[in-house]
Order: structure tokens, then C-alpha cells, then sequence
């Protein structure tokens, strides 16, 4: 599989009720969940859109709150781990394979926000499609991922140390600089200062309209942490699942 830089090759929850977790999402987005058991990691659930691999699902482990994990594509995982400890980040979880899937490793950077560094294996099992590495605009699909920081300029000198990425600058009179991760075929993530207790990656799911899916959200239990706001391109919110972790909307139809 070819890794791309600059993408998230897979999304992944942890949360404390994965029944329940699993419920929710795929009545929300129409997932399909498989549940799977692996020796290394147990029960794990795999959400798919017809027989596309979407995201992942398991149990919370340690002091990790519900939360999502983006999954970065990187040349290799030690690599990347040993950059990004040397630049300040918190080493959660060292380097670990899962057999025919892939090497990881979960880091915090000097910020606090969570990205685990993944380099695929040569050979996938056919029990998990390879993740996906260029996004499609489907109902259900992952399209955007945004660092939510609060100091822009050392998060991207960390993540262009850390994962080699380099960056696109904009600047608006009267709004805030953000940068765009450059990535072909399309970039797909972002980094902006934000007033944030701690810096956080929030991860954005596509839908056909954002207002019929919220009213969902919010009748299936979860709750609104921003709401809907107008992006370049679109509309966005901010929402928390019943169990507390944070995803995200976006639509270009509002």
C-alpha cells in the first residue's frame, strides 16, 4: 500500500462502552460494524460502508478517555516516534505490530494532542482491507482532520520535525492564520490556534446534510460542543458522542 504524507490512513475510537459506541455510529452514519478478536489487541470492532473499511473501533484502555485516534502515515514508526520524542512529545505507547495490518505507536505532542504514527505492513490480511489513503466525498466517509493548538508556529516547526510534513499559510484580514498540510492528491488536515486548555485533533466526517445529521446526533444522545459554522467550502460542527469523544461534521450542502 502506498503511504501517502500528510494523510490519515485510518480513524480509530477508543471508547468505554463499545457496544454502545458501535450502536451509535452506525446509527448515526449508517456504519456497518464487524466485530473482530485479535491476540494482541481482543475484541475490535471494524465499521465499513459496503465493503469499504471506514474506521476502527475497541476498548479504552489506561487513563485514556473515549477519543478518537488518527492513525498518520509515516515511512516508518520508529522513526517518526524517536523525531517527535526529541522534539517534546509524550510517548503513550511505543512502537508495537499488528500482524499483517501494520506497525504503531501513540504519542501526545508537546501540546497534549493525541496521533498515533502508522506505516502499513506489505501485506494486509483480506479479514481488513486496506485503510484507505485518498478520501472520497461519500456520505460517512472521513474528509478532514484539524489540530486545534495554542501556538501555532511550534506545532508546525514539532509536526514538521516529528512527520515531515510541510505546510500552505493562509491569512485573511481580521481572522486567525491557519496552516494547511500540503498532501496529494488533495490536502486533507490543518493546523490552527485555538484558546484550548490543551491541543486536541478533531476529525471530521462527511455528510449530505449536516442539519438532518445533527438532529439525528442529538436524538441518538450526543451533544453539541460547537455548532454549526460556515467553513470555506461548507458548514461544520462540533459534536461529543454519548460517551464523551469529540468528532466532527462537514458538509458542503449545509
Amino acid at each position: 500500500m502506498d503511504l501517502i504524507t500528510g494523510h490519515f490512513a485510518w480513524r480509530e475510537l477508543m471508547a468505554t462502552d463499545p457496544g454502545a459506541a458501535s450502536a451509535f455510529y452506525s446509527a448515526l452514519f449508517g456504519w456497518n460494524p464487524t466485530l473482530q478478536s485479535h491476540p494482541e489487541t481482543g475484541e475490535y470492532t471494524l465499521f465499513s460502508l459496503g465493503d469499504r473499511p471506514i474506521c476502527g473501533l475497541m476498548a479504552a484502555y489506561g487513563d485514556l478517555p473515549p477519543i478518537w485516534f488518527g492513525y498518520a502515515s509515516v515511512e516508518s514508526v520508529e522513526d517518526a516516534t524517536q523525531r517527535a520524542w526529541s522534539a517534546g512529545a509524550t510517548i503513550l505507547m511505543p512502537s508495537m505490530e499488528i500482524p499483517t495490518i501494520g506497525r504503531f505507536a501513540i504519542i501526545a505532542d508537546p501540546e497534549g494532542a493525541h496521533i498515533c504514527p502508522f506505516t502499513a505492513s506489505p501485506s494486509l490480511s483480506p479479514s481488513m482491507p486496506p485503510p484507505t489513503q485518498t478520501p472520497i466525498a461519500a456520505h460517512g466517509t472521513f474528509g478532514w482532520a484539524e489540530l486545534r493548538c495554542g501556538a501555532l508556529e511550534s506545532a508546525a516547526a514539532f509536526y514538521a520535525k516529528a512527520f515531515r510534513w510541510s505546510f500552505n499559510r493562509h491569512e485573511e484580514p481580521g481572522s486567525t492564520p491557519w496552516l494547511e498540510v500540503q498532501a496529494e492528491p488533495e490536502p486533507v488536515a490543518s493546523l490552527g490556534a485555538d484558546q484550548v486548555e490543551h491541543a486536541v485533533w478533531h476529525h471530521y466526517v462527511r455528510v449530505a446534510s449536516l442539519e438532518k445529521t445533527l438532529e439525528r446526533a442529538l436524538k441518538l444522545g450526543a451533544s453539541v460542543v460547537e455548532p454549526p459554522t460556515a467553513v470555506p467550502g461548507g458548514v461544520t460542527a462540533l459534536l461529543a458522542d454519548p460517551q464523551g469523544a469529540i468528532f466532527g461534521l462537514w458538509s458542503s450542502n449545509g
